[in-house]
């Protein structure tokens, strides 16, 4: 079993780095690598990944896609196989999205936003934050994810510590979530406007904590200015507008 890890590696291994996405040899080993996905290892699985993710051909797209796809929805892989099947699929829209059915999948992938694991939260999210962004009404459904999202780690603390960044939780997946809400009008529903609000006050608040070092500086204020940006696409009158406005202020001076 050991040996034919190796092999297997390597075979991973040469195809990434001697193969190019034109390359003869691609059809040949896309049926290997059908298999890999479909295997029960998550080290086979994650190996295909990889290299479809690397070489990235049309051909290879077209004919694995759905497989990958399959992976990220599915409730028996596990979180780190999602996570990279969430990654594959943003690596091939960005690269052949003509061949990426956008819309048909926009339940789905949506539906993976509130994922347990955060990491899986934070892949796909960013694949649909990619997505929204040419297909506005078919994904406007990832609006309320965004908002219970931001909720549970800023009002309700809802986080794995593994995700804390220099005091911070989550960053990347909180700018996400807020730049997410930028692509689309004030919601109606006052109860989502309130949970909002309350969620830019906190992230405000926070924000005047003094950093303890660059890195808590850089993922503090990264997550304050995405948050400035949606209070003002949201209400330029609100009372979050204006107590940033002054923190502005402070830091211009």
């Amino acid at each position: 079993c050991a040996e034919l890890r190796i092999l297997r590696f390597q075979g991973y291994l040469a195809i990434t780095l001697l193969m190019h996405e034109n390359s003869d040899f691609i059809r040949l080993v896309v049926n290997s690598i059908r298999k890999d996905l479909d295997d029960l290892s998550e080290v086979n699985n994650c190996l295909a990944l990889h290299a479809i993710a690397n070489v990235g051909g049309k051909e290879m797209a077209e004919a694995l896609i759905p497989d990958v796809h399959r992976l990220l929805i599915s409730p028996t892989s596990r979180s780190f196989v999602k996570k990279k099947a969430a990654l594959t699929l943003l690596r091939l829209y960005r690269k052949h999205s003509e061949i990426f059915p956008a819309e048909e999948w926009a339940t789905r992938l949506v539906s993976n936003m509130d994922d347990e694991n955060l990491g899986v939260a934070l892949a796909v999210t960013s694949l649909v934050v990619t997505l929204a962004q040419d297909y506005p009404e078919a994904y406007e459904i990832a609006c309320q994810k965004a908002v219970d999202r931001l909720a549970k780690i800023t009002l309700d603390e809802d986080y794995s510590t593994d995700y804390v960044y220099y005091r911070v939780p989550v960053p990347w997946l909180q700018i996400k979530c807020l730049r997410l809400l930028q692509y689309y009008p004030p919601s109606d529903n006052a109860t989502v406007r309130k949970t909002l609000n309350d969620v830019l006050e906190a992230i405000v608040t926070s924000s005047q904590e003094s950093p303890k070092n660059v890195q808590h500086n850089n993922a503090q204020k990264a997550v304050l200015f995405e948050a400035i940006n949606l209070a003002i696409h949201l209400d330029t009158e609100s009372t979050v507008v204006a107590r940033s406005a002054v923190l502005l202020g402070r830091f211009i001076l």
